[in-house]
Parts: C-alpha cells; structure tokens; sequence
C-alpha cells in the first residue's frame, strides 16, 4: 500500500516539477529527501529515513519480517527483490546471500523457517553497505 501511494507521490511531484518529462527525467535529489521524509514519517513516526534502512521486524501483520526503508517484507516477495539486487551489487562478503534459499521458500508465507536472528543481524548489518542503500532504492 504504502508503494502505491509513494508511486502516486512520486508521479505527481514529478509532472508539477518537470512538466512534460514527466517520464524521461529523474526526481531531483532534494525532492526524493522530501519524499523519503514523507515515507518515513507515515512508517516509522520518525523524518530520519537513513535510520530506517537497517529496520527489521515481524510486525505481526502474517507477511514476514519487515525491513528496510519502505518495509519491504520476506512474505510478499519485494524483500527478495531487494535481498537478490543487494547480491548483485555486493556478490562478495555478502552477509545476506546465504539467506537468498530461505527466502525463496518463505516467499508468500509469514514463516521465518530458514531466517530468525541471524538472518535479522545479517540484515542490520548489510545496512551498513552503501550497497543495500542502492539495493533498496532500486526496488521502490
């Protein structure tokens, strides 16, 4: 839900900033900051986005963990999404790459089968890497 909305967000801001171009150029960085606040504010009652890269949870909402930036979840595929992206642009000392199988099986379920605290350590370490920052931007 939340995506949907920033899409919308993202869309409109872009016509009222770039006109015509609407699809042909890239937010400007100062606008992308605005809506990341937005984001954040509305996910973690906090404007400090960068924070919230190394967030994860289960929520207790039967999607998994949640993590990252936007809550991405490990039941719903995105987290997937953004764990194989991290792998490509990290394909080695990827602390998260081990976990790529499991995740693949907890795909569509709220199981942490294959997951649990080592999983969640390894995430919040990853969010070190600027790496992971590029991951999860990418799957927004």
């Amino acid at each position: 839900m939340i995506r949907k909305v920033l899409t919308i967000f993202l869309l409109l801001m872009t016509s009222l900033t770039c006109g015509a171009q609407v699809f042909t150029r890239e937010v400007p960085q100062d606008m992308r900051t605005i809506f990341f606040c937005i984001v954040s504010s509305a996910e973690n009652s906090s404007l400090d986005f960068k924070a919230q890269y190394a967030f994860i949870k289960d929520i207790g909402d039967g999607r998994g963990y949640t993590a990252g930036v936007i809550g991405f979840t490990s039941g719903t595929g995105d987290m997937l999404e953004v764990v194989k992206r991290y792998i490509a642009l990290k394909p080695i000392d990827n602390p998260l790459a081990k976990y790529l199988p499991a995740l693949e099986k907890v795909n569509g379920t709220p199981s942490h089968k294959g997951l649990g605290k080592k999983f969640v350590n390894a995430w919040r370490l990853a969010a070190k890497d600027k790496e992971m920052f590029l991951a999860q931007d990418s799957v927004l």
